[in-house]
């Protein structure tokens, strides 16, 4: 009986340590769990920072495309003015040699 009991408390003791162990392995768990989530979440807001980044880069680029192609398009409109004046100047002298022409009954 003596041995019976002995066994037995060495199973209760037994028990007991497994209990605390896995307590233990619990808490162990659940700490990295928490700082698994702390990394995911610095992780995930360097990625926002960097995307916002991004963002403002690429609105800048596009700014300054829009400001290259504004410029482009000024220029253009310019040469193309001018043109028209040169083409106006020059029709302005036949129609007044023509009506002179037509004054003068040429």
């Amino acid at each position: 009986m003596d041995r019976e009991r002995d066994t037995l408390e060495e199973l209760r003791s037994d028990e007991a340590a497994l209990e605390q162990e896995v307590l233990a392995a619990r808490r162990e768990a659940a700490a990295m769990a928490e700082q698994a989530h702390r990394e995911a979440q610095a992780i995930a807001a360097e990625a926002i920072r960097e995307g916002e980044r991004e963002v403002v880069r690429l609105r800048a680029a596009a700014a300054q495309e829009a400001d290259r192609a504004a410029a482009e398009a000024r220029s253009s409109a310019l040469g193309q003015s001018e043109e028209l004046e040169r083409r106006a100047a020059r029709n302005l002298a036949r129609a007044i040699a023509r009506a002179t022409a037509a004054a003068v009954g040429d």
